[in-house]
């Protein structure tokens, strides 16, 4: 089966009353947001019908069903199209006491270009979340998404993050802070 067969029967299994064909297709649909970009992977998870039924599934009740919408959002937004109706549900979710959750959360959220809620996530418990939110303001900062006076912002975060005891976010704050100094002379 193509992309969008496979796509689109997802989509019906999303509505299934039964949490395994939930969970099952909420991942088909993220696993082919990862995917190669193609045309008809683009058309497939560009649809109206898929990017609702994504934003329905923020809110299921089956933890692993969100965390794969909110990946499959956050990839499909960063690939091919965005949805500002993904905002309040990403920003519900970055309080989620799951890791994965919260990080696919933030990136949907600097892919939609709404910046101010990540800065609270730079006190995240989560090394990977914080990882990730380093990366979005990178991205962000970058691509011009991200503005002079909102990047100012997460200045004090990513200097605290220069003591983390996890090398990989001491790296990546120290590469942040950087890029957010390079920005703002360039500006």
């Amino acid at each position: 089966m193509g992309s969008i067969e496979n796509v689109l029967a997802a989509v019906e299994d999303l509505k299934a009353k039964d949490p395994s064909l939930r969970r099952r297709a909420a991942k088909v649909l993220f696993r082919e947001a990862r995917m190669e970009h193609t045309g008809d992977r683009k058309t497939a998870l560009s649809r109206r019908e898929v990017i609702e039924a994504l934003l329905k599934s923020l809110s299921d009740a089956d933890s692993v069903v969100v965390e794969s919408a909110v990946g499959a959002l956050a990839m499909t937004f960063t690939r091919y199209v965005q949805d500002d109706r993904a905002r309040g549900g990403f920003l519900a979710l970055t309080k989620s006491p799951r890791k994965l959750t919260r990080l696919w959360a933030a990136t949907g959220l600097a892919r939609l270009n709404h910046w101010g809620p990540l800065e609270p996530m730079l006190s995240d418990k989560s090394a990977e979340v914080l990882v990730q939110v380093c990366r979005n303001v990178i991205d962000g900062l970058m691509s011009g998404g991200l503005n002079g006076n909102e990047a100012a912002s997460f200045r004090p975060g990513l200097e605290r993050l220069t003591a983390h005891p996890d090398p990989t976010v001491r790296t990546l704050a120290e590469n942040t802070l950087r890029t957010l100094n390079a920005s703002a002379t360039a500006t």
